[in-house]
């Protein structure tokens, strides 16, 4: 009797034990809870000039800015009169930009209902080449002081933002919706939209492209052409 008692306990503890185990991994491989994860997924991958960035971590200071740095939202990219950079994002799409702009990282953000880029541009002139998602509702966004620019597939674009923060956006290809105090508009390729704080939108013929599309062939891409953006 005793023998059957001491097998039945020890059976009774290793299950225990089992259990315990089971419970252990069902918590650790349990998802987060949140639908979304925020990115950190952003780096500059070309510098030219005297770029600097300000951080969330650094405050009001300005920094010299360093190849591959990671971006995260709240960092400030700038470059001055000799200044020009890159930025990658974690889907392959890319925003280049002038001397003399300033691109805020806004939102970076990964989601079954859609992924986010986000980024403000005070002032300058940017170029955006977005590869597009196969995550519906997906977009690339840029802000400007009086409008933003949403592209929800591939497309390239340029936006030029002056000191009063009239605006002209430019289509290369694709097509970007630009919302603006007067509602919402579909830029299509070869179309260039114009806005200002008290001018509603006006669409034109591209006149020219300061950002030319050979850029985008990776043998170009290691330089500026400084006739450019």
């Amino acid at each position: 009797m005793r023998k059957v008692i001491t097998i039945t306990a020890l059976t009774f503890l290793f299950c225990l034990f089992l259990s315990s185990i089971a419970s252990v991994s069902s918590a650790v491989a349990q998802p987060s809870s949140s639908p979304a994860q925020v990115l950190g997924d952003a780096r500059l991958s070309l510098i030219e000039g005297d770029v600097v960035l300000q951080t969330e971590a650094t405050g009001s200071e300005w920094g010299a800015a360093v190849i591959n740095t990671p971006l995260v939202p709240g960092t400030k990219i700038w470059g001055p009169e000799n200044g020009r950079s890159e930025i990658q994002f974690f889907d392959g799409s890319y925003l280049r930009s002038s001397a003399n702009t300033e691109v805020d990282i806004t939102n970076l953000r990964l989601s079954t209902s859609g992924n986010v880029i986000q980024v403000g541009v005070p002032q300058g002139r940017v170029y955006v080449n977005h590869t597009g998602s196969s995550v519906q509702n997906s977009v690339f966004q840029v802000d400007t002081p009086v409008t933003s620019i949403m592209s929800y597939g591939p497309s390239r674009f340029e936006v030029d933002i002056y000191g009063d923060g009239y605006t002209e956006v430019s289509v290369l290809n694709g097509s970007a919706n630009v919302q603006g105090q007067s509602g919402m508009t579909t830029v299509a390729a070869g179309t260039m939209l114009s806005m200002g704080s008290k001018q509603v939108a006006e669409l034109f013929p591209i006149r020219y492209t300061s950002c030319s599309s050979s850029r985008d062939d990776p043998a170009s891409r290691a330089k500026y052409d400084k006739t450019t953006c």
